[in-house]
């Protein structure tokens, strides 16, 4: 026998737990706000736990991914590339829930290859080799899935492609990051 509980739409009173990870993640939130203002900051002790004071610590920079520094319009240049390839995906998966195809062409197309040919070659000289390869690659990929969907792949054969696609994009988050060069 199945039974049913009704749902309704009372407001929720959050259990303990929830509410330590709230508090967790607003001190954390906190925490990441003062330090981008310009170094270490106090935290009012309120959310001044051990988490805040984990990101507010002078230590060595966990982050170890390989450091790609670039003048500041060719680091919004490549980041805006990236956008775009991340606005692909949300229109890609969009239209595939819907079925429709053209749809699901114009979201790969707008990510293509034809999207890294305005790259300013000067910045492209400060990016790593293996950089590059990735991202055109990636290009390269998006402009395979546009094709695939125009030969009459369905949104269920094509989701796997985008899930290749997506994996180099998290392939490159994991191997780098972008800073401004001073």
């Amino acid at each position: 026998m199945v039974t049913m509980t009704k749902r309704t739409n009372a407001p929720r009173t959050r259990s303990h737990p929830e509410l330590y990870l709230c508090r967790t993640a607003l001190a954390a939130l906190l925490a990441v706000a003062a330090v981008s203002c310009g170094g270490k900051q106090e935290m009012p002790a309120a959310t001044g736990d051990a988490v805040a004071a984990t990101f507010l610590s002078t230590e060595a920079d966990p982050d170890v991914r390989t450091v790609v520094l670039l003048p500041a319009k060719g680091r919004h240049m490549v980041l805006e590339e990236m956008r775009v390839m991340l606005i692909s995906v949300e229109g890609y998966i969009a239209a595939a829930a819907k079925g429709d195809t053209a749809g699901m062409r114009a979201a790969a197309h707008a990510s293509g290859a034809a999207a890294a040919a305005d790259m300013d070659p000067a910045v492209e000289d400060h990016l790593p080799a293996d950089f590059v390869r990735l991202g055109m690659s990636t290009h390269v990929a998006w402009d395979s899935l546009a094709a695939d969907v125009g030969r009459g792949a369905t949104p269920n054969q094509s989701l796997g492609r985008l899930a290749d696609i997506m994996k180099n994009c998290v392939s490159c988050h994991a191997q780098y990051r972008i800073e401004v060069q001073r």
